[in-house]
């Protein structure tokens, strides 16, 4: 039994291997050392109970390897015995985030609703330092495309070079504004609420080194899961204890 962590049965195997213990008899013991390790969180899971596994999938789960497919007439008691792969639309995923943090938040200072008030000043920092660099990368811009006959054909060169760079830093600055103002919605829905019955908020602990290096990503999708990372750093911020 692995207390409720979820490890699937293929890391299992090539734990024993790797730690010369393919004999069945060293289960247990395996069994705790991952658990362990997945507790600690990092690039392996957000909590103990629940873990990414690419940016809009999750998996929840109260036993090994036996997966089903999430379906809304999921109930917590038909859920007891189960490990469950849930596939989230982006507005699902950032209420995920959202309320994943918020609970967090709740639990580790004893019931104290504050994480609304940081996560509203935080927001309203971020989107602020948005339209700050916006303005600056556009003021950059209209300096640059001035013509100026003097320049070298390899100063021109350069020029067009940083042009193109800022053109794209503008290009994502919107986005990721249009993001936050459109995307990010912190209500939950009961998709949301049953991946997060999941959690051990006894024991769940958020890494203090926690960056985008080990955030989960695909690479179809680079920009959208640099958004959606920002976001968990921003939620992780107001969710600071």
């Amino acid at each position: 039994m692995s207390d409720g962590k979820f490890i699937s049965e293929a890391e299992l195997e090539d734990s024993k291997k790797a730690l010369g213990m393919d004999d069945n008899k060293y289960d247990y013991f395996v069994l705790n050392f991952l658990q362990n390790k997945h507790t600690k969180g990092g690039d392996r899971a957000i909590s103990s109970r629940i873990s990414p596994i690419a940016d809009k999938e999750v998996i929840a789960s109260k036993t090994f390897w036996e997966i089903a497919e999430y379906a809304e007439e999921a109930t917590l008691m038909a859920a007891s015995e189960k490990c469950y792969h849930i596939t989230f639309d982006e507005t699902e995923y950032c209420q995920l985030i959202f309320s994943y943090f918020k609970a967090y938040h709740k639990n580790k200072n004893q019931g104290r609703a504050c994480f609304e008030e940081r996560y509203a000043s935080i927001l309203a920092r971020e989107k602020e330092s948005i339209k700050n660099n916006i303005d600056k990368l556009e003021q950059e811009q209209r300096l640059l495309n001035k013509d100026d006959a003097q320049h070298k054909d390899e100063d021109k060169e350069s020029i067009q070079e940083k042009l193109n760079v800022n053109s794209l830093l503008i290009n994502f600055y919107h986005s990721y504004k249009d993001f936050l103002d459109n995307e990010v919605i912190n209500e939950t829905n009961a998709k949301v609420q049953f991946a997060l019955s999941f959690v051990d908020w006894s024991t769940d602990e958020i890494p203090e080194r926690w960056s985008l290096n080990n955030m989960y990503t695909v690479k179809e999708h680079q920009e959208k899961n640099l958004k959606v990372n920002l976001y968990k750093c921003l939620c992780k911020s107001a969710a600071s204890v």
